[in-house]
């Protein structure tokens, strides 16, 4: 387990959130509320993702596999805007670890957790159209956990998003 400061910027609900360059790596945290450009942290991803509310206590009503001693699902459900005719999910390329108060990260696998909603509830992979669309991003997390932290393992230095749970 490796111990992980989360730098970036807070925003105030429903406002706009920057991105944080602490030595090369860009960040940005989203509370509820709170949109970024993705194309802000990784280049190639022109789109506006908005955290519209969180259930941290959410209930998966047939889990793809039997959830670990103190572990629980925390669904983030968002909205995605693809700008300059961008047709590709920006998501999947994260590599996702949820962070407790104390700093203390933990890899999760959100791609199985996703089974939990039908696919017309998941995050997109990709767009039809330029039209914003709303999904859920699903992790099963740690009993604890304070945010997850995507980050992009093919960028050096990796930039992060990170998402508060509350």
């Amino acid at each position: 387990m490796a111990i992980a400061a989360v730098i970036g910027l807070t925003g105030c609900g429903g406002g706009g959130v920057g991105v944080a360059n602490d030595g090369g790596a860009k960040a940005a945290e989203l509370g509820v509320g709170d949109t970024t450009d993705l194309g802000d942290l990784v280049s190639s991803m022109k789109v506006d993702l908005t955290l519209d509310s969180v259930d941290s206590e959410f209930q998966c009503p047939e889990p793809p596999y039997d959830a670990e001693p103190n572990q629980r699902y925390v669904r983030f459900n968002v909205t995605l805007a693809p700008k300059d005719g961008k047709k590709t999910g920006p998501l999947s390329s994260f590599e996702w670890v949820a962070v407790d108060k104390a700093g203390t990260e933990s890899k999760v696998d959100w791609r199985v957790a996703q089974l939990c909603v039908p696919p017309k509830e998941q995050v997109p992979l990709g767009f039809t159209d330029d039209k914003p669309v709303k999904g859920s991003l699903i992790f099963p997390v740690p009993a604890g956990t304070t945010a997850v932290i995507g980050r992009v393992p093919w960028i050096d230095p990796q930039p992060s998003l990170t998402l508060k749970v509350s």
